[in-house]
């Protein structure tokens, strides 16, 4: 996060399509924390993810690729435990 209003992401947004954009910072809600990630690891179902393929998205279970990643909180909201 630069300039407090943006983050870098990578966003899939086709199969096999992988973009480096910035994003708007979400508000938090209560009880959110919002992290700052400091590393992102690959692992096979991201791979899965890319090429427009998985269980566990298609089932509903995953929202959001890398299941491997190292984190530092940056701020919470009211209630977040």
């Amino acid at each position: 996060m630069q300039d407090g209003s943006t983050m870098e992401a990578l966003q899939i947004t086709a199969p096999e399509q992988l973009f480096q954009t910035r994003l708007s910072i979400p508000r938090l809600k209560d009880g959110e924390v919002l992290i700052q990630t400091a590393y992102v690891g690959i692992c096979g179902t991201d791979i899965h993810l890319w090429q427009g393929h998985s269980f566990y998205y298609d089932h509903g279970f995953l929202k959001y690729p890398s299941s491997s990643a190292t984190n530092t909180p940056a701020s919470s909201s009211p209630l977040a435990v």
